[in-house]
């Protein structure tokens, strides 16, 4: 087991753990719900399917001592509340919002806020396609965790990704870190961004400890998740 000589920042949601030396706390798994054209109306069967899921994961969470996290896939703003509700009745743990709109990002920060769920919701994600009024609802509705995501579509590199969250690599004024960090955001996951295998794809694994060495006092990497 190896270790980084850059002191490995750790913070909880909850009851979970982010971050430390490698091996020092479990890996904690996100497992992703309602993803798929199956759950674009949610009836008795799909909310029931939905809750077996959630179930399943906690109970391998206690069987392997890995903590998870559900990750709520959610693809338009009318389907922000139903969703929400849906995952909050059924768990009690942290949980990230997987939007990949920035209004419905901001529909389901002020969703969460209003239901009294921010203190359990990590972000998902702060990226090249932020707008400035998700950025002021950030600032506003602060979540938990924030997952900045490194994809940087100018440069697949390992050291595109990292100036994505340094400097904003080129496309934005300043890089993720700083950005979340002006609002408030002080609990960052790191996304390195997967990318398909003709876009350098093992420059994501690459990444990793190019991260946590640069970033580990501030911010704890994130494991890819598996969609149910």
């Amino acid at each position: 087991m190896f270790g980084f000589a850059t002191e490995q920042r750790k913070f909880k949601v909850r009851d979970i753990v982010f971050g430390g030396q490698p091996g020092e706390n479990p890996t904690v798994l996100f497992g992703t719900v309602l993803f798929g054209k199956k759950y674009l109306a949610l009836g008795a069967e799909e909310k029931d399917e939905v809750k077996g899921f959630i179930a399943h994961q906690g109970e391998f969470s206690k069987l392997t001592g890995n903590p998870g996290v559900v990750d709520v896939f959610i693809d338009s703003i009318e389907r922000v509340a139903e969703r929400l509700d849906l995952v909050a009745s059924a768990w009690d743990g942290p949980f990230s919002l997987d939007v990949p709109e920035s209004e419905v990002r901001i529909e389901a920060l002020m969703h969460c806020a209003k239901a009294g769920l921010l203190d359990r919701t990590i972000y998902n994600s702060l990226n090249l396609g932020a707008t400035e009024a998700e950025i002021k609802a950030m600032g506003k509705h602060t979540p938990a965790a924030v997952i900045c995501l490194a994809y940087n579509p100018k440069d697949f590199s390992t050291d595109g990704r990292l100036a994505m969250l340094k400097s904003g690599g080129g496309i934005l004024d300043k890089g993720l870190v700083q950005m979340a960090n002006d609002f408030g955001a002080d609990n960052l996951l790191l996304d390195t961004g997967a990318t398909p295998f003709e876009h350098s794809a093992a420059e994501c694994l690459r990444a990793i400890p190019v991260f946590k060495h640069e970033f580990g006092r501030r911010a704890a990497s994130r494991r890819h998740h598996e969609r149910n």
